[in-house]
């Protein structure tokens, strides 16, 4: 469910729990060529601000109760 995670996420970012991370994507290895990978912000040292938040957790009882009073809206 990622397009309905999505927007649930930019009406009500308190469904979700994750951790800063910066992303970066393969372009060298052959076998690796294109794969995301995640550093998280606590072993990132020596970069900037961090890209992204990943999630890892969310409130699943509510993203469904909200996605169920979103649709009963229509």
């Amino acid at each position: 469910m990622h397009d309905p995670c999505v927007t649930a996420f930019l009406i009500d970012p308190t469904l979700f729990g994750g951790v800063d991370a910066f992303i970066d994507v393969e372009c060298d290895q052959a076998g690796a060529y294109g794969r995301t990978r995640a550093t998280l912000v606590e072993s990132g040292a020596g970069r900037s601000q961090p890209v992204c938040r990943v999630i890892t957790e969310v409130d699943d009882e509510r993203l469904f109760q909200l996605i169920d009073q979103r649709l009963r809206r229509l």
